[in-house]
């Protein structure tokens, strides 16, 4: 190599370092699209409950149904709260809430924070009573939570400022 082109080489890093200190750093991804894709994510979750427990319920599986450990029903609104945990931490941490290299979890964060909404507002009723109310007349406060929710995430999702 000639010195000509070695000194070239270090001209062109020089130049290289320079647009590296250019990069601005991965700006969070807008309010709008971040509540399309939670509304997603709701609507998927309260979908995918009211058939898992409409078929549980056609097939008789009445209080006892669904999952059980030890005697104990466990209640889809339970695993709803452990996503909101994960993504709560997730977030704390500052993962998936901005896209770095094209990686883009923020999506996938805020999808899974609108499924777990929809698993625990699904079961807002059993909440308020706290005793099973998921077939009975006021097991319907749990449809009005939901289709609050989804209003206000679409309200958000279409109206708020970027």
């Amino acid at each position: 190599m000639t010195a000509t082109a070695a000194l070239e080489r270090l001209t062109d890093a020089d130049a290289a370092i320079d647009r590296l200190g250019s990069i601005e750093p991965a700006k969070p991804t807008g309010r709008r699209q971040r509540a399309r894709f939670a509304l997603v994510g709701f609507l998927v979750g309260v979908f995918l409950a009211r058939i898992v427990t409409t078929v549980l319920h056609i097939h008789g599986a009445g209080e006892n149904g669904g999952l059980i450990i030890d005697g104990v029903h466990i209640h889809h609104a339970m695993f709803g709260l452990a996503i909101l945990a994960t993504v709560t931490v997730l977030w704390m941490l500052e993962v998936g809430v901005r896209s770095i290299e094209g990686v883009q979890l923020w999506k996938g964060t805020a999808m899974a924070w609108g499924f777990a909404w929809a698993l625990v507002l699904d079961e807002f009723a059993l909440l308020l009573h706290l005793k099973d109310v998921y077939w009975l007349p006021s097991g319907e406060e749990s449809l009005y939570a939901l289709a609050l929710f989804a209003v206000v995430l679409s309200v958000i999702a279409w109206r708020a400022p970027e």
